[in-house]
């Protein structure tokens, strides 16, 4: 025997409430998740930076070891 079971206005409205709560709160991790990354993405940004640098100037103190060596 198949039971058809209806849903009364109230229960329907509950339940999209309940689903947009879902979302919201799935929303707000999302958007904490991105501002997380940002903050990492732009650590890593300075660190290349600074790796960067130091390598031109290790480049920079061996040719002139190179120069100096060569005079």
């Amino acid at each position: 025997m198949v039971h058809n079971y209806r849903t009364t206005h109230p229960q329907r409205r509950n339940n999209s409430n309940f689903l947009f709560g879902v979302i919201n709160i799935l929303q707000e991790e999302n958007r904490r998740e991105v501002r997380r990354l940002r903050r990492r993405i732009s650590e890593l940004e300075e660190e290349l930076e600074e790796r960067r640098i130091r390598a031109v100037e290790w480049v920079t103190e061996n040719w002139q070891q190179e120069e100096n060596i060569q005079d």
